[in-house]
Order: C-alpha cells, then sequence, then structure tokens
C-alpha cells in the first residue's frame, strides 16, 4: 500500500503515512509538470451509441476509445509529440501511455507502435499490459517512449468528467469519463443516447487552442465514422 510505515502523533488524533518511492516519485514528476507546462483544457462531450452498435465481438468501449485515440493523434500529429529542454519532437508512431492505478500509486505502460494494431489486438495487446503492470512485471522499454497518455476513469460510473495532468515531456493527455445514457437533443427532438465526455489537456506551450479543438474534431469524426 501507500504507507510503508504509520506513525502515531502523541495525541492520537492523526498519523503520519509514509510515503513509497513510487508515491515519492510521482508526486516529483506531478509537480514537474504542474510547474512547467502551462496547462489549458478542452472538453467535449461524445457520441458512442452508433459505433458501440460496430463493435466486434468482446470488445468494449474501452478498446473503442483507445483505437479511435490512436487514429486522431494520426490525424492530428502535432498532438503526438514531446516539448524537451525548448525543443518540440513529432513522432512517426504512437506509443501510447496508458495510465494504470496501482494500490501505492500510478504507472503508465506504453503500447509501442500503437497504429498497428486492430482494434481486436490493441485490446487484448492492453489487457496484456495492464494485467502485468499490476503484477508489477513489465520490462523496462514497457515502460519508456511513450508520445501521449490516456487516462480512463470511466469504470467508475460516477465519474461524468475530469481533467489530468501531462504526463512530462508528453504534450497531451486525454481524460475520459464514464459513457452513460443521457438525454441529447437532436433535429429538435429528444433522445436517450451513450455519450461520454473527453477532455484533452494540452501544454500551451507548444500547442495552440484551435490545434486541441482539432484533435477532438478529428477524435469524434472517427467514432461517427466508425465500422468494425
Amino acid at each position: 500500500g501507500v504507507a510503508a510505515s504509520v506513525t502515531a502523533d502523541e495525541d492520537e488524533e492523526r498519523y503520519e503515512v509514509k510515503l513509497t518511492p513510487m508515491r515519492l516519485a510521482i508526486a516529483r514528476r506531478l509537480a514537474q509538470s504542474a510547474q512547467d507546462a502551462t496547462h489549458f483544457y478542452t472538453t467535449a462531450e461524445l457520441d458512442l451509441t452508433d459505433a458501440i452498435e460496430h463493435l466486434p465481438a468482446g470488445v468494449g468501449i474501452n478498446a473503442l476509445l483507445m483505437y479511435t485515440t490512436v487514429g486522431a493523434l494520426g490525424d492530428v500529429p502535432q498532438i503526438n509529440a514531446t516539448y524537451e529542454n525548448g525543443r518540440l519532437f513529432q513522432y512517426n508512431h504512437v506509443h501510447l501511455s496508458l495510465a494504470v492505478a496501482l494500490p501505492d500509486g500510478l504507472i503508465s505502460p506504453v503500447l509501442h507502435h500503437a497504429e498497428d494494431y486492430s482494434m481486436v489486438g490493441l485490446a487484448t495487446r492492453v489487457k496484456d499490459l495492464v494485467t502485468r503492470a499490476r503484477a508489477s512485471r513489465l520490462k523496462i522499454d514497457e515502460l519508456q517512449g511513450g508520445t501521449f497518455t490516456l487516462s480512463n476513469l470511466g469504470v467508475m460510473p460516477q465519474i461524468q468528467q475530469f481533467t489530468a495532468v501531462i504526463n512530462p515531456p508528453q504534450v497531451g493527455i486525454l481524460a475520459i469519463g464514464a459513457a452513460k445514457e443521457r438525454p441529447v437533443v437532436i433535429n429538435g427532438g429528444l433522445h436517450i443516447r451513450t455519450t461520454v465526455y473527453v477532455t484533452l489537456s494540452a501544454d500551451h506551450r507548444v500547442v495552440d487552442g484551435m490545434l486541441a479543438a482539432q484533435f477532438i474534431q478529428a477524435f469524434d469524426a472517427r467514432l461517427q465514422s466508425f465500422s468494425a
């Protein structure tokens, strides 16, 4: 867990939780990101209804959203980038970092060359990465080289939307809330559709608002045109 040991104050009204090395490393990294990267946020509610109907057997919404993220990064490659010591690097391949919660912190395994996978292949590979991440059995190269991060809290139905802190030196992270049935007005009529809120956190030092909007637009276009 988070605590290596617990020390009680004399009054026993509070306890010091000794932080693990992982938790301390996360604290340093996120503080660096908050200090260095000029975060801004772009949020949209997107309709998943039609895409869900075309999902391959055994493939869930999470795989759909990962697959769509990879495609959108190909459409808007300026977001598939890192900013390091005043130098901006764009990448020819998508190396997708996935935020995975552990009992004592957070780890981000990397799916290298994510654009090479079918949706079914991506789902299988990510399941393997997440399983081994939780068992502390990842290889070093599976934790390095990410070009963009996806953080999905949609497994918790109470989470409608949230904003995430950029994983440096990357310039963007996509936060995804729970997919739910919600009322939507279409052509003046009220319909119940399955929608999801997505929020792109981007580094304003190298990403402008219009570029962030174009990424969300590309993401939505791929969702609406998706067929297995």
